[in-house]
């Protein structure tokens, strides 16, 4: 978007409701330059959001009118890719700069403090030692909400993928920081099935006892991804649950793996290079068992997709709605996003868009 200076990037917030929804609100930094293409990254909390660019890392609040304020703008090296990736969760966020030491990577956490202004804490890179040249931490990073099961901390548990670890074959790094006290590293999750060049990690969710990874270069390029759990909240451990597989029409020049997200019951996959592109979703408890179904529940195409669209380029998972983002849509690859609610047997139905 160029609206406020050359590639300097911006935003769009939508809201849903059953009858036409307003125009979007356009979120974009009024301390902008040119070439930071501002929204590469984008996450959002309740009144928070932060938008991730070449650099930069900016977070906003929606004020009482509904419009959207700055409140600080985190800066970093481009070169270290600062900004490539972001979340948000409450009063901390999150930012990965996957480039930082020759490729060794890093991962800065931030806290708002009483007066609104934003303080990093530890490297993340730094609280675990092990990180070494190629491992590529930072590339992906997510933040959810921690209570423990004893209800005697909370605070927020933050995900970061390490794709490049150990010759490619990936990991992902949980660290948990309760309120008031130190960041601690809590668990490496890797492949049951390690393969070199898979690239775990290369994109995470968290919500809760909940973790995905994406391994898009395994099973000869195929790609998966990875499900764990952590049973219990005071554990240290996220231990894997479910490998989730492609659908039938994926091959090694699809992108299965692209995106991922996952809340409770349900997890998205999405894989942009099959066709137009489709998501896949997947859920918990399918036949009755305790376990995830290995292959997709349901398969998400948009319903005006042609090829190379790149429908399940980025993907969203709410209680209600699955959003999925296809970036190149005609004409002159403006994009577009489509958005899809639950049916009452539990299916996923697109829902038009004003």
């Amino acid at each position: 978007d160029n609206a406020n200076g050359i590639d300097a990037g911006a935003a769009y917030v939508a809201t849903y409701a059953p009858d036409p929804p307003p125009s979007p609100d356009v979120l974009i930094d009024p301390l902008d330059f040119d070439f930071t293409a501002l929204g590469q990254t984008v996450d959002r909390d309740g009144n928070r959001a932060i938008l991730g660019g070449d650099g930069v890392a900016v977070i906003l609040e929606r004020n009482l009118d509904d419009t959207w304020s700055v409140e600080q703008r985190l800066t970093g090296s481009a070169a270290d890719g600062f900004g490539s990736t972001a979340a948000i969760d409450g009063d901390y966020a999150v930012v990965g700069a996957p480039q930082a030491g020759g490729g060794t990577g890093t991962a800065w956490l931030y806290e708002r403090q009483a007066g609104g202004s934003w303080t990093a804490l530890p490297e993340l890179g730094g609280v675990n030692g092990s990180i070494v040249a190629g491992d590529e931490f930072g590339t992906s990073v997510s933040i959810s909400p921690f209570v423990s099961t004893s209800l005697s901390a909370r605070g927020s548990i933050v995900a970061v993928g390490a794709p490049g670890t150990n010759g490619g074959e990936g990991a992902v790094y949980t660290f948990q920081r309760v309120a008031s006290g130190a960041v601690s590293p809590r668990a490496v999750s890797v492949a049951g099935d390690p393969q070199t060049g898979a690239r775990l990690g290369e994109v995470v969710d968290i919500a809760g006892n909940r973790l995905i990874a994406a391994a898009p270069g395994a099973d000869g390029g195929l790609g998966a991804a990875y499900v764990y759990e952590n049973p219990r909240l005071d554990s240290a451990l996220y231990l894997q649950e479910a490998k989730l597989l492609p659908g039938p029409t994926a091959s090694a020049s699809t992108e299965f793996g692209a995106s991922v997200a996952v809340r409770d019951a349900e997890a998205v996959v999405g894989d942009p290079g099959d066709g137009g592109g489709r998501t896949y979703v997947y859920r918990y408890g399918t036949f009755g068992a305790p376990a995830w179904a290995t292959t997709a529940d349901q398969e998400l195409v948009a319903s005006d997709g042609t090829d190379g669209d790149r429908f399940g380029a980025d993907v969203d998972l709410d209680d209600d709605l699955i959003a999925v983002g296809a970036p190149d849509v005609a004409p002159g690859q403006a994009g577009s996003m489509y958005v899809f609610s639950p049916d009452a047997d539990g299916s996923w139905t697109e829902i038009a868009l004003e």
